[in-house]
């Protein structure tokens, strides 16, 4: 349908409700002036039910396809339907930003994991119904439940993206990865070139069926040009190894081609921060605010933007509108710590890492963030007994995911150094890189001892 090919769903949704209307006589006829082809395959209920969804009319069309949960189609776009819905009322009873799911909508998530777990009692699930299964799960926080149901997904469904990219943000480490008994397929290759940025893994290491050289040659030949790809690439360089000027250019490049691209923006936006480059990170969220004012990234970027001149009640608004849209972003909500731990109101700061944590057990700054929390109270005047061990506590573990991470090896010294430990400062500060060694010459020029003997001494023990 022409209208259909050009995107004017209120032109869809109104056609298909006539279709929808009409009795089977008449089906062709109309569909054949309407320049509709009409197969075998072809269902008005569904087609109908599909427009209301994307008219986020989710209710409604998980309505109409009620009585047509024989056809595995239709019983998907159903229950995924539910769960949009679901979801939708949750942000919408929202008061403020908060990871809790108000009673009110987790009472239509445990009706709609009711639902199809009778419908899977009934007659056996699908790769696609099993996805919904899975998102519906880890709202339930069934995280162990959920890997196992997404990973029957896409083994039933591997051509389902979302459940792999779904399966991504529950897995914890490389050892449950190494678990998994994942389908070979062309979506397992990106699979694990997300995975590997978000469980520091080296490239090599990634490859569990493929050796990486032959990897990268079926990468080079065919998607070299995939800016999904190429994003990619971005985090791991400036995330991994933090070549953050390598990133920077990199994701300028991504947006020469692509100037309206939203996806990833806000991992710009951050590399952009952590260089303090103010003047692109102005552009950069002006541009975001133009093309897509109501995304998640464009609002993360505003904040960024504000963050950098210090403007951290601003930035708090913006990455609380962030969260408003994309409620799961466990990233927002570690930015959300950061400047309320510059306006050095602890406990919030506190909350926000916390939140942070509980969507994603993987985000290291949130770890950090933690321990630098918890080292800022400790280290007040007012406070007579400090105990630093929960800093450690946190700061290990950020080693759990990012081994090699500088900056926790340089706060995790700094904190031995508080304990009087000569011993774990030096090994802690040496894995700190070049800023690592020149704060160890610095405590060595303070307690006027060279770096030989501390190390000799450090043997010794």
């Amino acid at each position: 349908m022409l209208s259909e090919r050009r995107c004017l769903r209120k032109a869809c949704e109104w056609v298909e409700d006539l279709i929808f209307a009409l009795p089977e006589a008449g089906e062709e006829k109309l569909l054949a002036k309407l320049g509709k082809e009409l197969n075998d395959g072809y269902n008005a209920k569904f087609e109908h039910a599909r427009v209301c969804f994307h008219l986020q009319e989710y209710e409604r069309a998980a309505h109409i396809l009620k009585d047509q949960l024989d056809d595995d189609e239709s019983r998907f776009l159903h229950f995924f339907a539910k769960y949009k819905g679901a979801e939708k009322k949750r942000i919408d009873h929202m008061n403020e930003v908060t990871i809790n799911i108000p009673k009110k909508a987790m009472s239509k998530f445990n009706e709609l994991r009711d639902s199809i777990e009778r419908s899977m009692d009934s007659k056996p699930p699908d790769g696609w119904l099993l996805y919904v299964y899975g998102l519906v799960l880890r709202k339930f926080e069934l995280q162990k439940m959920a890997v196992e149901i997404l990973v029957k997904s896409v083994n039933l469904q591997p051509n389902n993206w979302s459940a792999w990219y779904m399966l991504d943000a529950l897995l914890e480490n490389k050892e449950q990865l190494h678990e998994l008994s994942l389908p070979s397929h062309l979506f397992r290759i990106f699979f694990y070139l997300m995975i590997r940025v978000n469980l520091d893994m080296v490239p090599e290491e990634s490859w569990k069926y493929n050796s990486h050289k032959e990897v990268k040659n079926f990468m080079d030949r065919y998607f070299k040009d995939s800016l999904f790809v190429q994003t990619l690439e971005c985090r791991s360089v400036g995330y991994q190894n933090s070549q953050y000027n390598f990133a920077i250019d990199s994701f300028e490049s991504i947006r020469i081609k692509d100037p309206y691209r939203v996806e990833a923006m806000d991992v710009y936006s951050n590399l952009l921060f952590v260089r303090k480059s103010s003047k692109e990170l102005s552009k950069l969220a002006y541009d975001m605010e133009k093309v897509a004012p109501f995304t998640a990234e464009a609002n993360a970027c505003i904040a960024n933007s504000y963050s950098s001149r210090e403007q951290h009640t601003k930035a708090i608004v913006y990455f609380t509108r962030a969260l408003r849209i994309n409620p799961d972003c466990s990233n927002s909500w570690t930015l959300i710590g950061q400047e309320y731990l510059e306006m050095k109101s602890i406990e919030k700061a506190l909350q926000a890492y916390r939140h942070a944590i509980t969507l994603n057990k993987r985000n290291s700054p949130a770890w950090l963030g933690l321990g630098n929390a918890f080292e800022t109270l400790n280290g007040a005047p007012n406070v007579s007994a400090p105990n630093f061990s929960q800093c450690l506590y946190y700061y290990s573990q950020v080693a759990r995911y990012r081994p090699k991470d500088h900056i926790m090896y340089m706060a995790m010294g700094c904190v031995y150094h508080r304990l009087d430990d000569l011993s774990m400062t030096v090994v802690c500060l040496k894995r700190a890189g070049p800023e690592g060694m020149q704060k160890l010459l610095t405590l060595c020029e303070e307690n006027n001892i060279s770096l030989d003997s501390i190390e000799e001494s450090v043997q010794s023990q």
